[in-house]
């Protein structure tokens, strides 16, 4: 009995450490007692048969209750197997976890069960059932370990990830546990096969109120005294899992993938006219930034993984259009990277001027963007955070000039047209890249807690969010400041708030923006890097792009490469570079709305959690508005424009073929493309889709 009062000693000291529960002496007995006759009552030997060992309580009664014999498929000689049982009840949110570990003769060596509390639905208990399953082995050192499942789902998203997108997150996780030093073997098990560790688990949660059936489940052949006692964890918590972006951290970053605030809407100003500035704020975010968000909403919790856009082009057009689609908008990503820190060295020399040119400007760029790529390197959820914290700073100072504005407002202002010749490109591309990269936010899907609720949440209250925050300094600016439209470049609204209130405003405002770049920055990047994390893992890049940090679990290749390539492009002309980013962008947004109707055409039955409530013929009318507009774009960019993207365009093509010939000549690891997932979709895909119901 020496062992099971040591164990019983050690659950009671986790028990008052870890959960504050107490129990006394008398209780310690009688648990100690329960645990000795569980284990010896259950040494039950029976016959084998030739094709597995039986599983039959002591009165040869079977599983189900009636007379047989169940079958139990060992494993290889040298091999244990592991079979995993859970049981959740949605009454009580309560998850009960179970795993029996068996060698090839059939020979029970350990077993244990475990309680997780407040778990949100079935596929979170399996998941944190399988994740305990896979850590207890690897606390025990079991190394050849076959880990039998009966659920068909979570084995196909173990051994085939790329299949399985809408189950990203939980496959990155198991898969992690996964590592070459140990030879473990996911697969499935039959239910019958599977039943002792099933009713192990329903003991858990109350299902299974027969102590008998209990005591059944784990018969087996004869044992030898030195065997392991039964470890019971009765946590009263969950398992600690990576840390997820939640509702109003991930309003932020798609805040900041967007907008980061007022600034850079001045342009529109000086390029049109207040009334057509105004205008286009109104107007736009119905043309363009909606429909966006709403197939950002329907394909990211029809796919939450973090290949985003990716993932739906490959999907609906295969390889070759998946990859194009994964280029541009990584090039234009990164373009719009390269535009934060000349944002944010634009303000910067106003307060100094030293940073007006020459090498204290480049080094001012060259710090800022080494600084925030370390930042961004600590994890999501602190950028996240930060993004939180960065929105509400840099915003107070807008509504406060906002406030002192209203007495000097003079509404027949906002009805000027202008006094200078319209520039057609400069206003467009400023409303544009103001109101554009919704999508983005689809590469963090993996990395968001429950994005099948969360998504189309958090990109409404975003979308009023930023359109209304464009608005307010827009209409106040506008109303209360008369100037000549000349002055309507990017900082004149930290001009505008000394004209309104002070100096001390406009500091305010200069530091506010410094900050909204920051978080402009970190969004951005993050979506970038997470972006080529989700490509090497759709294998259309090497496997190196999808390494992680062994400190942050960050994407750090990733970051790194994004980083490089915005340090050297944030050296172009500001113009240049929103107009070579709205561009890039475009041609890539065709492909998306491409995407997004023949995904609704070609999986009519995929089940989307979130589904735009049009038909097809809607749908392409949702889309071709939004289409005017990029060619709008594509007909007022510049020759410089042309030429940077152009030779761009050409590289993704180019690129693409590279890769193929580095997949073929084995230069690089590649993880396994699967060229046609829509031959799954009348197998395994109908269970993605119940998991996204």
């Amino acid at each position: 009995m020496f062992p099971w009062i040591l164990w019983r000693i050690w659950t009671n000291r986790n028990a008052l450490l870890f959960d504050g529960k107490r129990f006394s002496a008398l209780e310690t007995i009688f648990k100690i007692r329960d645990d000795v006759l569980e284990w010896f009552e259950a040494q039950v030997v029976d016959q084998s048969e030739s094709n597995g060992i039986g599983l039959v309580g002591n009165e040869g009664v079977g599983l189900e209750g009636t007379s047989g014999v169940v079958k139990w498929n060992p494993p290889s000689m040298g091999w244990l197997k592991c079979n995993v049982g859970i049981s959740w009840s949605k009454r009580n949110r309560l998850a009960g976890g179970a795993w029996v570990v068996r060698d090839s003769d059939g020979k029970t060596l350990l077993h244990s069960r475990r309680a997780f509390v407040n778990v949100r639905d079935e596929h979170e208990a399996k998941f944190l059932t399988i994740m305990w399953s896979l850590e207890s082995m690897k606390t025990h050192r079991f190394n050849k370990v076959v880990v039998a499942f009966q659920d068909t789902s979570f084995v196909g998203f173990v051994n085939r990830p790329k299949a399985w997108p809408s189950f990203s997150f939980y496959s990155q996780e198991i898969r992690r546990l996964l590592v070459p030093e140990v030879e473990w073997k996911v697969v499935v098990e039959n239910q019958d096969a599977n039943r002792g560790a099933s009713l192990i688990a329903q003991s858990v949660t109350g299902k299974n109120k027969t102590k008998q059936n209990t005591k059944m489940a784990i018969s087996e052949t004869s044992k030898s005294s030195h065997e392991l006692p039964v470890t019971t964890a009765e946590s009263s918590g969950k398992k600690a899992t990576a840390k997820k972006l939640t509702l109003i951290p991930l309003v932020f970053l798609i805040y900041f993938e967007v907008a980061g605030g007022p600034f850079g809407e001045e342009p529109a100003v000086q390029a049109a006219g207040p009334l057509l500035a105004i205008l286009g704020f109104l107007i736009f975010p119905f043309i363009w930034s909606i429909p966006e968000a709403l197939i950002t909403a329907e394909l990211s919790t029809a796919f939450p993984g973090n290949g985003g856009f990716v993932i739906w082009a490959h999907r609906a057009f295969g390889s070759f259009v998946g990859s194009m689609m994964g280029s541009l908008k990584f090039l234009s990503g990164v373009i719009n990277v390269a535009s934060f820190p000349v944002l944010c060295v634009t303000y910067l020399d106003k307060l100094f001027p030293v940073l007006e040119s020459g090498w204290p400007r480049n080094v001012c760029i060259f710090a800022s963007t080494v600084v925030l790529s370390i930042l961004n390197y600590t994890g999501l959820a602190i950028v996240g955070y930060a993004a939180v914290v960065l929105g509400l700073v840099s915003l107070s100072p807008f509504l406060v000039m906002s406030a002192m504005a209203i007495p000097k407002i003079k509404p027949h202002r906002w009805g000027s047209l202008g006094t200078k010749k319209k520039d057609w490109n400069l206003y467009f591309n400023t409303l544009f890249w103001n109101l554009n990269f919704w999508d983005n936010v689809s590469t963090l899907a993996g990395e968001v807690d429950e994005p099948q609720k969360t998504f189309p949440l958090a990109l409404l209250i975003a979308v009023i969010f930023t359109c209304v925050a464009y608005l307010i300094p827009l209409f106040a600016v506008t109303g209360a400041v008369s100037v000549d439209q000349s002055r309507w470049e990017n900082g004149f609204h930290a001009e505008a708030a000394e004209m309104i209130a002070g100096k001390w405003l406009k500091i305010w405002i200069e530091i506010g923006a410094v900050l909204s770049s920051i978080g402009l920055f970190e969004a951005q990047l993050s979506s970038s890097a997470y972006q080529l994390e989700g490509m090497a893992e759709l294998g259309f890049l090497p496997k190196f792009f999808g390494v992680r940090s062994k400190w942050f679990n960050t994407p750090w290749v990733g970051i790194l490469i994004s980083a490089l390539m915005s340090l050297g492009l944030s050296y172009m002309n500001f113009t240049d570079i929103i107009s070579s980013a709205n561009f890039l962008y475009t041609l890539g947004m065709f492909l998306e709305f491409a995407s997004f109707i023949w995904l609704r055409r070609k999986l009519p039955q995929l089940k989307r959690p979130y589904r735009v409530p049009l038909k097809i013929p809607g749908l392409v009318v949702m889309c071709l508005i939004p289409s005017a507009f990029l060619v709008l774009i594509l007909v007022f960019a510049t020759k410089i424009v042309y030429l940077i993207c152009g030779v761009m365009t050409i590289g993704a093509i180019g690129w693409y073929f590279l890769i193929n010939y580095f997949r073929k000549t084995k230069i690089f690891e590649f993880n396994e493309v699967i060229d046609d997932l829509d031959n799954n979709v009348n197998g395994e895909h109908p269970k993605v889709d119940d998991h996204n119901s």
